[in-house]
């Protein structure tokens, strides 16, 4: 008796600890994936950017009056994003995006004389149901109003959250997720030292509802370039 006894501690707690080790395998392969399917967002529309930033006000803020962008439908966000204007920084990303009519060509804004961009900006915010967390979340004010031959993105607003459970990296209290490389000043730019790449980084905690033990922070790093920035320059520029 005293033996089988033995026997079924042991093989109760090799069970635990197979549960355990599968619980913390299984919430660190779900954080890779959101972490993955969120970098790859951010990074395609930096790689589609014409600048980051606000390029109508050659600035690094966004709605602070015209010109800007058109009304966005609903109105901005409102808390827990801080009120406008929205400036670049390690907790925001602001990002423009041509519009192009069906055939392929940019269009123009309501002046005739600037290009229409979709607006896109990505903010961090604290998580109300989870303290010290935070979420990343994303807006998108078109340019143009749709029309069928503009093929302008519908808008996002309210913002829409597409990572939860970000605890870092910080400074201070609050994640840096967003660093930004700038480029050579060149004779043709309107702008000083445009921004040509973004940095990005996230550690993110899951499963955020789970027991502290199986919790595994998930960190992730990626490099993007604007790959259709008004500001490309010649080799030997």
């Amino acid at each position: 008796m005293g033996l089988i006894s033995f026997v079924l501690v042991m093989l109760s707690q090799m069970l635990a600890l197979n549960s355990l080790a599968s619980a913390k395998l299984t919430g660190k392969l779900d954080g890779q994936m959101a972490c993955s399917l969120a970098m790859k967002r951010i990074c395609s529309d930096i790689r589609q950017a014409r600048v980051i930033g606000n390029v109508l006000n050659n600035s690094d803020t966004f709605g602070a009056g015209p010109p800007s962008s058109i009304p966005p439908v609903g109105g901005f966000p409102t808390a827990p994003w801080p009120a406008i204007p929205y400036k670049l920084g390690p907790q925001t990303l602001i990002i423009q995006r041509p519009v192009f009519l069906s055939n392929g060509f940019p269009t123009k804004d309501a002046s005739g004389v600037r290009e229409c961009l979709d607006t896109i900006i990505y903010q961090i915010v604290s998580d109300p149901l989870v303290a010290g967390q935070y979420s990343l979340q994303v807006a998108r004010f078109p340019g143009t109003p749709a029309s069928p031959n503009v093929n302008s993105a519908l808008p996002i607003n309210p913002p829409q959250t597409i990572l939860k459970g970000i605890i870092g990296p910080t400074v201070g209290s609050t994640p840096t997720i967003f660093q930004f490389i700038y480029g050579p000043t060149t004779t043709y730019q309107t702008v000083v030292a445009p921004i040509v790449g973004v940095s990005i980084n996230l550690e993110v905690q899951t499963p955020s509802t789970g027991t502290a033990v199986s919790r595994e922070v998930c960190p992730l790093h990626c490099l993007a370039y604007v790959k259709n920035s008004r500001f490309l320059r010649l080799i030997n520029d």
